[in-house]
């Protein structure tokens, strides 16, 4: 996301160079990767918490969108200042024009004249992540009607199940499923025989794991029922022992249901 948003600075700083002189060319360029720098992480810091509090009530779409109207509210202020203190036209309204408009006018214009390289921002930095959520939908419908449940092993079905989402990734995910935890932006996806980051939401792949495989311990981790060895009880802390070796926290929110499957 930081590449991408460089390299738009960067092409915004060139085509400024023939139209605006009032930067030499250094400064031009540090100017611009400084400004799209800062508002790729406010909208990064609002996609984030739009993620936390509302991707259990509303799909990623309207996350996105919801996330691209808040953050150009901070972001045109805080370019608005930065702009004023390097003594730069807004819109021109304190130009050479003999327009006179209030704050709240001059404002709304200058979120109007913004929104859109705002947006287009925005989705470019996503991108990677749409077109891979978009491929592996794809990838899901057809796969989903060609799994055959074995009428003979229900446990080799419920793998095929959720394989049926990993043989979607390109190369597909090889060895038996172990954990899945959540790296920000990515997932870390654990098998037997390798271990992958995709970028993708957790919350997204854990919708695609059956219930009958494994289940969800903490915000960050997933764990399937075959990888675990035995829970690991500390005063009020809870871990679970895999049986690779990795010890893998168990929140409050989840606690009850772990040891309900373990310890009962």
């Amino acid at each position: 996301m930081l590449a991408t948003a460089v390299l738009a600075a960067m092409l915004i700083a060139s085509h400024q160079l023939t139209s605006d002189n009032q930067f030499g060319f250094a400064a031009n360029y540090l100017y611009w990767i400084c400004r799209v720098v800062a508002e790729a992480g406010i909208f990064i810091a609002v996609l984030l918490a739009a993620e936390r509090y509302l991707s259990k009530v509303l799909p990623f779409w309207a996350l996105l969108a919801l996330s691209i109207v808040i953050s150009l509210v901070p972001f045109t202020l805080a370019v608005t200042a930065f702009d004023l203190v390097m003594g730069l036209p807004e819109l021109g309204f304190n130009g050479d024009t003999n327009t006179e408009l209030s704050t709240a006018e001059a404002f709304a214009f200058e979120l109007i004249y913004l929104s859109d390289n705002h947006a287009v921002l925005c989705v470019l930095l996503v991108l990677p992540r749409l077109l891979s959520i978009g491929e592996t939908n794809s990838a899901l419908e057809t796969d989903t009607s060609t799994v055959e449940v074995s009428d003979t092993s229900k446990a080799t079905g419920i793998q095929q199940a959720a394989t049926a989402f990993f043989d979607s990734l390109d190369p597909p995910v090889t060895g038996t499923l172990c954990s899945v935890e959540a790296q920000e932006h990515y997932v870390q996806i654990i098998t037997t025989e390798e271990s992958r980051m995709i970028l993708y939401r957790f919350s997204d792949v854990v919708k695609q794991l059956p219930d009958e495989l494994g289940m969800q311990i903490h915000r960050s981790h997933w764990v399937s029922y075959a990888a675990v060895e035995k829970p690991d009880i500390q005063g009020q802390s809870m871990k679970l022992i895999l049986n690779d070796g990795r010890t893998v926290p168990v929140s409050r929110t989840f606690r009850a249901a772990v040891e309900r499957k373990f310890l009962q």
